[in-house]
């Protein structure tokens, strides 16, 4: 079930969800750059830190080679699953995924998978988000002015020598025609899966 609320819900939902004790400055760990914060972004930050993600609007701009996450967190926070893709010189990557399943009244449950990406992997998944238009944003939403709530979020970023990059979807409830090709192709390079309720696992 999902709901689409206004602009002033909006603006209301943006300062409400963080609680658990956590402020709009802190409740990332330093994961995402305050931009990303007050526009209701970066919710995996401090789980991401714990498992040895970088925060990428950081990452030094000399550095040659580009940094790509998309992170997805289903929409009741009960899991999420983080992508990251290191680019070498040479085309070729390195892709890892960090995952947390969380259950009420248990301690979360985190792991990892690694594998590497070919050139050519590498290249198409550059040409998709080239097409999509996904790192045309400097911080940006591809739902406009509503907000989805209980829906599964996907939070994009890059890192490179042209600076960082950030969009939000929500995915499970707003699936941008445009976007798709992208997302399917993250998946299957991660090797995750959609749910039959239509989630990234």
């Amino acid at each position: 079930m999902w709901m689409r609320l206004s602009v002033l819900t909006i603006t209301l939902a943006l300062f409400v969800v963080p609680s658990a004790g956590r402020t709009t400055d802190d409740r990332s760990c330093g994961m995402y750059p305050k931009d990303v914060l007050e526009r209701g972004g970066g919710w995996n930050g401090c789980e991401l830190r714990d498992m040895g993600a970088k925060a990428l609007w950081k990452r030094e701009s000399n550095e040659d080679t580009a940094v790509l996450r998309f992170t997805f967190t289903e929409g009741h926070d009960s899991f999420f699953r983080a992508v990251t893709v290191t680019q070498s010189s040479n085309g070729t990557a390195k892709l890892l995924l960090l995952a947390q399943d969380r259950k009420r009244g248990s301690e979360p449950e985190s792991w990892s998978r690694r594998r590497n990406l070919s050139s050519a992997e590498v290249a198409e998944l550059e040409r998709l988000a080239t097409e999509s238009g996904t790192w045309d944003f400097d911080y940006g939403s591809w739902d406009g002015d509503d907000l989805y709530v209980h829906c599964q979020l996907l939070e994009m970023e890059r890192a490179a020598t042209t600076g960082y990059r950030y969009s939000s979807v929500n995915l499970s409830c707003n699936r941008p025609a445009k976007l798709m090709p992208l997302v399917n192709e993250v998946v299957r390079l991660a090797r995750l899966k959609w749910d039959a309720t239509g989630l990234v696992r």
